[in-house]
């Protein structure tokens, strides 16, 4: 006869084994997700403005921009919230070899909405783009959507 120790070990462990393989097949159906949305329009439509600030010494510059896109592709039941991002790639510092990365513009799209469909009309940059050498003028600036799902359970692909 078993102890009342091995009978709660083994269903204990049971238990354990059975949440680990639900989990692995959370993973595994959907894993294999689209992995783009639908970017339907994404310009920065207005020339910058650029200005010194006087308090930091720093350059900084600011614009609107316009957005229409759609995650409801790239959405599924594990996703508990979607971070997007909008990111400024330009070159900079002394000798203009320096890749300067910003973000000017975030969002959280948590998966109660069931709105995954953003737009955007003349959004001002949410956060400026700096430039401590004060080079920014004339620079080519890259911009780009970024968005990372944060899952109930899984890895973040």
């Amino acid at each position: 006869m078993h102890s009342l120790s091995n009978r709660l070990n083994a269903v204990f462990f049971y238990g354990v084994f059975c949440i680990l393989l639900l989990s692995a097949f959370n993973i595994l159906t959907t894993i294999f997700t689209p992995g783009q949305p639908d970017i339907n329009n994404f310009q920065v439509n207005k020339a910058f403005t650029l200005y010194n600030n006087q308090y930091t010494l720093v350059q900084h510059s600011r614009s609107y921009f316009d957005l229409d896109v759609d995650f409801t592709k790239v959405i599924n039941w594990n996703n508990h919230i979607t971070f997007m991002w909008i990111s400024a790639e330009y070159q900079t510092g002394k000798t203009k070899t320096v890749t300067t990365k910003v973000t000017i513009y975030d969002q959280i799209l948590p998966r109660q909405d069931n709105n995954y469909k953003i737009i955007l009309k003349n959004q001002l940059f949410e956060y400026p783009l700096i430039d401590a050498y004060s080079s920014l003028s004339g620079k080519k600036v890259t911009f780009r959507l970024n968005w990372e799902h944060m899952p109930v359970i899984g890895p973040i692909l």
